[in-house]
């Protein structure tokens, strides 16, 4: 089977609420919600998530950010 990865929805608000449970950061369907808008919403936020035979089993965001004592901005990675 092949692993789809596509950019997180509102829609996938249920699944990422599971896998972060999961992961020890509990969260209800509506807080994974709220954090996907925002990440949708944000010009320096993205969420992926990957999908296998239709189902979401993984999620990935990167947040780009300013570094001050370099003056620039990187882009981090939280699974």
């Amino acid at each position: 089977m092949k692993v789809i990865l596509r950019r997180a929805t509102e829609a996938d608000a249920k699944h990422a609420a599971s896998l972060l449970t999961e992961l020890g950061y509990p969260s209800t369907e509506a807080d994974a919600r709220d954090r996907l808008v925002r990440s949708l919403r944000s010009a320096t936020s993205y969420c992926l998530v990957a999908e296998l035979a239709a189902e979401v089993v993984g999620l990935i965001s990167a947040e780009l950010v300013f570094y001050f004592p370099r003056a620039q901005r990187f882009a981090g990675s939280q699974v």
